[in-house]
């Protein structure tokens, strides 16, 4: 790896002067990016890759190219943007070139494999270009979210809810302080581990649901091989035997018929838990049913891992085929997964008459799992628009029964738009923390909006999620003014947090001390579970070049400018613009009002005082704290919403000593809590 091409590269967190959200950035002269060579064209090839589409759009091309490779490493939501600016501190041919991002780690390899396409480099992310594809992927389904937990953040995201991984487990945090959920796959930090621990009891939930009128199968649990054969006889074959604690369809065997297989299944079912669960054998299609909250969500229709035969391949290969469908990937990181091979797919093909080196006719149906779930190679159909509402009411009881936020719930029935009751249906299953690939996107049918389900479920109003955050931004050091407002917010709010140069604190007591970067940071204090606020102290440095981390702001500060080519861009301020909240506003110095935009739909949201002097304008504002405003001169120019106020004198007003401290603390009474 060249050690200067990855010292090239930034990754900045939190609102930039390029994206609202983190950024991985590199600098580097336009006359060396190229066409790629044929040697090179062949792994765009691999990658399904666009070309570029001119000579004049190269660089472009290449942010597009990074964002296209990390994409392809299993992110398929529309988060990733990209841009090329000009350097002002490098020759006139210097270009930044600038790509949202996710991972660290995949955007680094993406973009080395872009630069290496681009004939920038000659490095690779890994030995050879034969591998790079299979590397970025593998990449990407090792450090990146999976599809549930992606949809879950792209969805908070979207509702403008601060969200960020705490461990490469794909557990996320989203919102602030003490308004903050946790969430991991499916799972939330509202999710009761006794309800989770009865749900994988086979038993305990089958007894559960009968007790509230849920139609369930007879069954009973049994320790030892000749018990489940008597079990079976009792209950009247075929029957089902399962693991009584267990997932993901994993050591379940059906539509048993004989001693003989009631006898091998409870051995598969015995490798997983020392006890299983006989249960009768209900006729009928597989459906999923998504309960999230109090509310049916989704609904699937799943189908059993299978193969067509075409005359010619053999059982093995016919898999091998399936499973190197893209879609297809280990550890759930694809919206499907493969399709296995083991004792039960064994028994399975052995029950038709086949084994791995069978060569089913042209057109033949084989299965390889009886059991329908996604986890064993199964595909699903969406059902949500057919299911019955008595269908529907009961696979809510079932959950709620169990005391589960969210949850699946399978049901055999012939025909999931009737009543149960009609087609001798049941709920087989309720499970804790439910798989979302099937209803995000099914093999067939619309997709479901899961994640944005979820978190409405946590956050009905996305307000809540939040926590009131200050930034104060000075070049020359705002210590008494960061802790004049700390005190203040301190008062109104209760347990606040600051983040200065003499560390991280929340109240009086001191957490840690400062890391040297506010962003990281302000990531750390905001997971406090008790915090009601915060107030954090940047240097224009930090501001610029490493991100606020958080782009939920509810007020910025700016208490100075430094005087910069820096401060005579646009950028600045939208990069200030990126930091807040939907109803935060920003403080600024007079010199940064001629970069200000005029469109009413920027002011709605930020709050520019412009000021000669500070004074008179912060005192304008306390007495008007709906009015969004400029001043140039001694005109002051006045929006209300949606309306724009026409240009009158300032007022003369008597400023008294008021400061910028009284105006923070007065914009902070304003807050709600």
């Amino acid at each position: 790896m060249n050690i200067k091409i990855t010292q090239n590269m930034k990754f900045i967190k939190g609102p930039s002067a390029w994206f609202k959200h983190q950024v991985c950035t590199f600098t580097l002269d336009a006359e060396q990016i190229k066409h790629p060579d044929d040697s090179r064209l062949a792994l765009l090839k691999e990658l399904a890759l666009p070309l570029p589409a001119n000579s004049t759009s190269l660089g472009l091309w290449l942010a597009q190219l990074a964002n296209a490779i990390q994409k392809f490493a299993s992110y398929q939501g529309d988060f990733f943007s990209c841009r090329v600016l000009a350097s002002k501190k490098a020759r006139e041919n210097s270009l930044i070139i600038a790509f949202s991002y996710l991972e660290e780690e995949v955007a680094r390899d993406s973009l080395l494999c872009a630069l290496y396409l681009a004939q920038v480099s000659t490095h690779l992310p890994c030995d050879n270009s034969a591998g790079i594809a299979n590397h970025i992927q593998k990449l990407g389904h090792k450090v990146g979210l999976g599809p549930s937990t992606y949809a879950i953040w792209e969805a908070a995201l979207e509702q403008q809810i601060p969200v960020w991984k705490l461990s490469d487990c794909s557990l996320l945090q989203l919102g602030l302080g003490k308004q903050q959920q946790r969430v991991w796959t499916a799972e939330t930090g509202q999710t009761p581990l006794l309800a989770e621990n009865i749900a994988q009891d086979k038993d305990w939930t089958r007894h559960l649901l009968e007790t509230v009128g849920v139609p369930v199968p007879q069954g009973r649990v049994v320790v030892s091989r000749e018990d489940a054969w008597v079990a079976a006889q009792e209950i009247g074959l075929p029957v089902v035997v399962k693991p009584q604690f267990g997932s993901q369809g994993n050591g379940v065997s059906i539509n048993l018929h004989s001693e003989q297989q009631v006898l091998d299944a409870f051995d598969n079912a015995n490798a997983f838990n020392c006890s299983a669960v006989v249960e009768s054998f209900k006729e009928g299609a597989d459906y999923r049913i998504l309960v999230i909250g109090d509310k049916m969500i989704a609904a699937s229709l799943r189908e059993p891992a299978q193969v067509v035969g075409d005359g010619v391949s053999s059982v093995s290969q016919l898999v091998a085929a399936v499973n190197r469908d893209p879609r297809r990937a280990e550890s759930h990181a694809g919206v499907l997964s493969p399709i296995p091979l083991d004792p039960i797919s064994f028994a399975v093909l052995a029950s038709q008459g086949f084994d791995l080196d069978s060569i089913p006719d042209k057109g033949a149906k084989v299965l390889i799992r009886k059991n329908a779930n996604l986890s064993t190679g199964g595909t699903a159909k969406d059902v949500t628009d057919l299911v019955h509402p008595q269908v529907a009411t009961l696979a809510i009881s079932a959950a709620r029964q169990l005391g589960l936020d969210i949850s699946g719930v399978d049901i055999i029935t012939s025909d999931i738009s009737k009543p149960l009751g009609e087609t001798n249906g049941a709920v087989v299953e309720v499970n804790a923390g439910p798989g979302l690939r099937m209803h995000l996107e099914p093999s067939e049918g619309q997709g479901r909006p899961v994640g944005k389900a979820i978190v409405s479920m946590l956050f009905p109003k996305p307000a809540k999620a939040l926590i009131p955050v200050i930034a104060i931004i000075s070049a020359k050091g705002a210590s008494s003014i960061t802790e004049s407002v700390f005190r203040k917010a301190q008062q109104r709010f209760g347990a606040t947090g600051l983040i200065g140069t003499d560390g991280l604190f929340v109240d009086a007591l001191k957490i840690a001390k400062s890391s040297g970067c506010a962003r990281a940071d302000v990531l750390r204090l905001c997971q406090h579970p008790d915090l009601k606020a915060l107030v954090v102290e940047f240097s224009w440095d930090e501001f610029i070049h490493q991100g606020l981390g958080l782009s939920c702001y509810s007020l910025i500060v700016c208490a100075d400018a430094p005087e910069s080519e820096l401060f005579t861009q646009p950028e600045l301020l939208q990069q200030l613009r990126h930091g807040l909240s939907s109803s935060g506003k920003i403080l600024l110095p007079e010199h940064l009002a001629a970069l200000a935009p005029s469109q009413p739909s920027f002011w709605s949201k930020a709050l520019l005082c412009c000021t000669s002097p500070w004074n008179e304008c912060l005192k304008y504002l306390a007495l008007n704290p709906s009015g969004i405003f400029h001043t140039y001169g001694d005109k002051l120019s006045v929006y209300l919403g949606e309306i724009k106020g026409s240009e009158r004198t300032l007022p003369n007003i008597q400023t008294n000593g008021l400061n910028l401290v009284a105006v923070v603390e007065h914009l902070l009474e304003q807050s709600g809590e």
